[in-house]
């Protein structure tokens, strides 16, 4: 592969398509060697409304976020697990995140979600589960009805030592909230993606 873009390089040296194929192959290279964000998702409809301190409420009307979660109160919890992908770089960290709205009779202000996780790999042993720790809004949703934003965690490869097919296991709440009703529709994991997948069907 290297040899042949080479020569394509090469080749058209003295055309105005070199800046093109430059461009392209500095794209392929990132690809491989520094990754590309991906997203593994979970909808709301994959998501448990379960926990010890209260349970999420699955919105039922049709008419506005049916199959969502709603959190109206401090304490409510819900859970999320999630499968690394074949194509997760190593040594890269990964960004957990909940993607949610306001809505009801008072959507000013923000809510605050903290999640606490535990890292399963695919042959060893299971972590134990971190603290509850605060999310950061990454969005701030409008101050209008149905407003969207983004809260987001990270964990560390340093910690963890990610790995394909490993297993997060993720718990989120509504710690404080100035709004109404927090709905959250979707959990998932930022992470590195090689390009390629892997070589490996199983652990290293």
């Amino acid at each position: 592969m290297l040899v042949v873009a080479t020569a394509l390089i090469g080749a058209v040296a003295a055309t105005p398509l070199r800046q093109d194929m430059t461009t392209v192959w500095t794209y392929l290279m990132n690809q491989v060697y520094a990754g590309a964000w991906d997203d593994l998702v979970t909808v709301a409809g994959a998501v448990n409304p379960l926990g010890a301190d209260g349970q999420a409420t699955v919105v039922s009307d049709a008419t506005t976020y049916i199959g969502c979660l709603e959190f109206d109160a401090a304490g409510e919890t819900a859970v999320a697990q999630f499968q690394l992908s074949h194509g997760t770089m190593d040594g890269k960290d990964i960004k957990p995140h909940i993607h949610w709205l306001v809505s009801g009779a008072d959507v000013t202000g923000t809510a605050s979600f903290e999640a606490k996780f535990r890292h399963c790999p695919l042959h060893g042993t299971c972590s134990a589960w971190t603290n509850f720790a605060a999310g950061t809004v990454e969005l701030e949703p409008a101050d209008v009805e149905g407003g969207t934003g983004l809260t987001s965690w990270a964990l560390a490869d340093s910690t963890y030592a990610f790995d394909i097919s490993d297993l997060v296991l993720m718990q989120f709440k509504l710690a404080s909230t100035t709004v109404t009703d927090a709905i959250v529709c979707s959990v998932d994991i930022h992470f590195k993606r090689n390009g390629f997948g892997t070589l490996r069907e199983g652990s290293r």
